[in-house]
């Protein structure tokens, strides 16, 4: 819909925002009560969606994203 590149639009570039992926064998968001009983990845904003596969493949583990490849 070309909604980051209208004219008024806003784009923040999240590159140099990285740190260390988390894996967690399971997660609680929070403030629930309820605990989710599978795998999760906590990535920070400029983590690039490729690495993000790798490191995932690495453990065996898949994820649906949205993107393209190159």
């Amino acid at each position: 819909m070309g909604r980051s590149t209208s004219p008024n639009s806003l784009s923040l570039w999240t590159h140099h925002l990285r740190g260390e992926l988390k894996f967690h064998e399971s997660f609680r968001p929070k403030n629930c009560n309820i605990e989710i009983n599978a795998t999760a990845v906590t990535a920070s904003a400029g983590t690039q969606m490729i690495e993000l596969y790798a490191a995932l493949d690495a453990l065996n583990q898949t994820m649906v994203g949205g993107g393209v490849s190159v």
